[in-house]
């Protein structure tokens, strides 16, 4: 009995100290400056081309913030490196099947995470018929969110993790 109300107390405790993380119920698409598009019409399609390539590893080394491409300000040196086995990976139509992201190990080396599938866009008149899988990626600085039709994944607009804090 004292073994069980301990393991409560713990655990009630862990909780309030923030030790136990929600699970995320939706990811909000930020304004322009944190996104790799300006309009949904400005998507990357996939597979990758080179050029979708150069401009999505541009707003990468920015730091994910569109104010940075202008003056080329370098924000991440690191992330050719990080980053281009993955954008190699989704240059491949084999490898852009919903499933080798949602189920396989394809994609789990960056995005280790289950697929959030609530994507609040508020350019948007309605949600989308199909909703896009957003993934975290492994580092915490960058919501992928891929766009499938036909258990296919076409498009992709890639956002700055915002932490979720509220201002008083």
């Amino acid at each position: 009995m004292k073994l069980a109300r301990f393991l409560s107390i713990v655990v009630v405790a862990a909780g309030l100290a923030g030790c136990c993380t929600p699970k995320t119920a939706f990811v909000p698409v930020p304004e322009t400056v944190f996104r790799t598009e300006i309009t949904a019409h400005d998507r990357l399609s996939l597979p990758l081309t080179p050029d979708g390539r150069d401009a999505l590893l541009r707003f990468l080394r920015a730091g994910g913030n569109r104010d940075n491409l202008g003056d080329n300000t370098l924000v991440d040196p690191t992330t050719g490196t990080h980053y281009g086995p993955l954008l190699n990976l989704l240059a491949l139509e084999e490898n852009l099947a919903a499933t080798n992201l949602t189920d396989g190990v394809v994609f789990k080396r960056w995005f280790p995470h289950p697929p959030v599938r609530q994507v609040v866009d508020a350019r948007e008149d309605a949600p989308p018929a199909i909703q896009p899988y957003a993934v975290l990626d492994d580092q915490g600085k960058y919501w992928w969110i891929f766009y499938p039709r036909h258990q296919q994944l076409l498009q992709l607009m890639v956002i700055k993790a915002m932490p979720a804090k509220m201002e008083r």
